[in-house]
């Protein structure tokens, strides 16, 4: 058998074992469902398998919602758009962000307790971190984070809870945030490899016969 015959063999061979190896896929942000607590707010969350846009729309306060999600590699969340209909620069906005994992959940923003009071909604209550709109000035606008700011990075797989609380001002405003999850690169496997020299040893094979 000649060095064509013999590498066609051991490359069919190998492709035959590869195609009997069971198929895996990733699937990146699963599990997406959105929440309301209180208000007229409306809640959105739409993307593909890498990113997925959150909108808090409402028109009264106090307002609050929530989106759930699970990164599946390591991610992180990009404040997007603020879009203020009345309200005041001063105002400032509470965000949280929950991680659970074996059943245990974390609080991820802890700057302020500005929405841990009785009457807001159990599903965001507690500490928070502030955003407010470009140009805001006055009151606690000093802690807040404005639209383009990255407000986490280098987030671990597991399942997230990000919510949003205002209790009074502004009252009519739309916020946009955007979840990445960046899966890791996945390797070709050392058969893939063997399987691509093969068909590079019988290209050889073919010119050296030629």
């Amino acid at each position: 058998m000649n060095l064509f015959k013999k590498t066609a063999a051991a490359t069919c061979a190998l492709g035959l074992a590869l195609t009997a190896m069971p198929a895996t896929t990733a699937q990146a942000l699963t599990s997406v469902s959105t929440g309301v607590g209180q208000g007229d707010i409306f809640v959105s969350a739409r993307g593909d398998e890498s990113q997925i846009f959150m909108n808090f729309d409402w028109i009264s306060a106090p307002v609050s919602g929530w989106v759930d999600f699970t990164l599946e590699g390591t991610g992180s969340i990009a404040f997007d758009a603020f879009d203020v209909y009345s309200g005041a620069l001063s105002d400032v906005t509470g965000y949280t962000l929950d991680y659970t994992v074996g059943g245990v959940t974390s609080r991820l923003t802890n700057d302020t307790t500005f929405c841990a009071g009785a009457g807001v909604a159990a599903a965001v209550r507690g500490s928070c971190n502030l955003f407010s709109q470009d140009g805001a000035v006055g009151g606690s606008t000093g802690l807040a984070s404005t639209p383009g700011a990255m407000l986490f990075s280098d987030l671990v797989a597991g399942d997230y809870r990000f919510g949003i609380y205002d209790s009074s001002s502004p009252s009519n405003a739309i916020a946009g945030f955007i979840v990445y999850d960046n899966l890791p690169t996945v390797p070709l496997p050392a058969g893939g490899l063997l399987l691509l020299s093969g068909l590079g040893l019988i290209g050889a094979a073919r010119r050296r016969k030629g």
